[in-house]
């Protein structure tokens, strides 16, 4: 709907480090401010995750992501304010 029409700015940055050739883990920070056009509302939030990938094989790896979300709107019912937990397997 034109009503949720908005620009969204964004700024991630991710920092990695290979603890072996199948093992690596990660911090990542994102940033996002939204603007809704057709509307009177703004939203920010941030999000820092931390993530750990094991590769099991060359065609499957697991992934674990946690972190929190942090953030508000000049809308009073949104609340981006969360935890959050990710276990993931993916098979290539």
């Amino acid at each position: 709907p034109q009503t949720r029409s908005r620009i969204i700015n964004s700024l991630a940055v991710s920092l990695s480090y290979n603890i072996q050739n199948n093992l690596s883990v990660g911090l990542d920070y994102q940033y996002a401010l939204s603007d809704f056009t057709q509307r009177d509302r703004e939203d920010e939030y941030h999000r820092l995750l931390g993530r750990l990938t094991y590769a099991v094989s060359r065609s499957s790896q697991i992934n674990l992501q946690s972190g929190v979300t942090l953030g508000g709107s000049s809308d009073p019912n949104i609340d981006f304010d969360n935890f959050f937990l990710s276990v993931t397997y993916t098979v290539e």
